[in-house]
């Protein structure tokens, strides 16, 4: 047993060193991410982004809205959390035992990055960047154990021991993330407090011809506007247009929301430097000559987020025979219009809503937008 070598017992300084880094690593990525989760799935203000959304491949919200984001209402980073604890834990206890336990456990944890990163590449379509350190780290944390410790296998007392600390740790997020769902249900107060705190800048002077659903022929007529200022290949403004067909329901007749498009793509928007979505330009163009199927294809596109590119929209266009249209001049003319109008009211990110000429940035839950919607109704019946 003394020949064998041991990170904790016999290793260097610099293997120390590495090893310290990688755990703390691990904690502060798995902590944000354990943060993130709970941030954007209950919001508590009206502001929005992300420092984890970089692009349309790289991004934290399609990962967070996913199947895949949570164990039983636990969000994943917990678990990972868990294993930075579990790490660096091993300099209190300073035992052979607790250091073949962690190569396991490292092991199985390196497993399930992978599949993590595979189902994030193939079923969203894109990387979760913090995610994505995580994975880095969990991997050169393995090869350090790998190269510098003789110790493989685990202690049965010592897995136990932490199976147990992880079924207390998600157990008790599972708890706050059902205490978040009802504290949802009585924070209507403190979010029109914030809405109502927010500068009512009007309607759009320019009204899109892009509809999602119509109460009255006049935007400006209906009790509730919504105006979303919007780009095909943004994650969080997929998850906003799957909110919308619940809203255009329960507040059918009563409610318009337009479309405009605000492609983060400098081949079509002066306020860009450079392209982070390459082609919402093009999917704005498609979308642009839709006519009246707009919010079937608006639909078809977001639905295909992951498979968006040149190809896809060309071939797409061919199907509706806009093919004219989508390469005409004219058509790239109306869009950058429509942009426009969103540079008049300071667009910075993707989705931008106008609710009432309330400007909100970022993605709400359907349940805050109905509380929004609910009270403005009953303002508007209270004037009549």
């Amino acid at each position: 047993m003394e020949n064998k070598r041991s990170i904790i017992l016999n290793g260097n300084t610099t293997t120390h060193l590495m090893l310290v880094m990688l755990g703390l690593g691990i904690l502060a990525t798995t902590f944000y991410l354990t943060l993130h989760y709970f941030d954007t799935l209950y919001p508590t203000g009206l502001g929005g982004g992300s420092l984890c959304d970089l692009n349309s491949f790289f991004n934290c919200d399609a990962a967070t809205h996913s199947k895949l984001s949570n164990l039983f209402g636990a969000p994943l980073g917990i678990f990972g959390l868990m294993i930075g604890v579990f790490l660096l834990s091993n300099y209190l206890f300073k035992s052979v035992f607790v250091e073949g336990s962690l190569y396991f456990t490292l092991l199985l944890n390196a497993v399930g990055c992978i599949a993590l990163a595979l189902y994030s590449l193939i079923a969203l379509g894109s990387l979760c960047p913090f995610c994505t350190v995580y994975y880095l780290l969990s991997f050169l944390t393995l090869a350090l154990f790998h190269f510098k410790s003789d110790y493989r296998l685990p202690s049965i007392k010592v897995l136990i021991l932490f199976g147990m600390a992880q079924l207390i740790a998600g157990g008790g997020m599972h708890f706050y993330d059902q205490s978040k769902k009802k504290e949802q249900l009585v924070i209507a107060d403190s979010l029109i407090k914030d809405f109502d705190s927010y500068a009512n800048l009007g309607n759009p002077k320019v009204s899109s011809p892009h509809r999602i659903t119509s109460a009255t022929e006049k935007f400006e007529d209906a009790p509730l506007r919504l105006s979303i200022f919007s780009d095909f290949q943004c994650p969080a403004c997929k998850a906003l247009s799957e909110s919308l067909g619940a809203l255009a329901k329960k507040y059918k007749g009563q409610i318009n929301i337009q479309y405009y498009f605000y492609p983060l793509d400098s081949s079509c928007n002066s306020k860009m430097t450079h392209a982070v979505h390459p082609v919402a330009c093009e999917a704005a163009y498609l979308a642009s000559c839709s006519g009246d199927r707009f919010s079937e294809v608006h639909d078809k596109i977001f639905n295909h987020q992951e498979d968006l590119n040149s190809g896809w929209l060309k071939s797409y266009a061919a199907n509706l025979g806009v093919e004219d249209c989508f390469g005409n001049a004219d058509t790239r003319k109306k869009v950058v219009e429509l942009i426009e109008t969103g540079n008049s009211f300071n667009v910075q990110s993707t989705p931008t809503l106008l609710l009432n000429g309330v400007k909100i940035e970022g993605v709400l839950p359907l349940n805050q937008l109905y509380i929004l919607c609910d009270e403005l109704l009953q303002r508007y019946a209270r004037k009549q």
